[in-house]
């Protein structure tokens, strides 16, 4: 058994940064779930380490893809882009300044009567 352990250890020892990214592109492309929750937990990570001139400068093209009607199309699909760019914001510190008409509430997903 310490053998098998030995071995597990040098083989994760051997992966990268790149490794471990094209794992999650390619699980978070399969599933929504896995993109939400990853933009979810990274943004906020992002977002504070940032200066604040760069803050101001990202802000911008957040609001300008929030703001797309596109987003309208996927208003019931859960998680959804707007969805998941918000509740990231919302957990950042400090937190952009994003127009309150941005931030509507969106329709609740249609339940399946089965």
């Amino acid at each position: 058994m310490l053998t098998r352990h030995a071995e597990f250890l040098a083989t994760a020892g051997e992966l990268s940064v790149s490794d471990l990214m094209m794992s999650l592109r390619e699980y978070s492309a399969v599933d929504p779930g896995v993109a939400h929750h990853l933009w979810v937990l990274v943004f906020p990570i992002v977002w504070a380490t940032l200066e604040k001139p760069q803050q101001i400068a990202l802000a911008k093209p957040i609001i300008n893809l929030l703001s797309k009607e596109y987003h309208q199309r996927q208003a019931l699909v859960r998680p959804n882009v707007v969805q998941s760019m918000l509740e990231g914001i919302s957990l950042s510190q400090p937190q952009p300044k994003i127009p309150p008409e941005l931030i509507k509430p969106q329709p609740a997903a249609a339940k399946d009567p089965a």
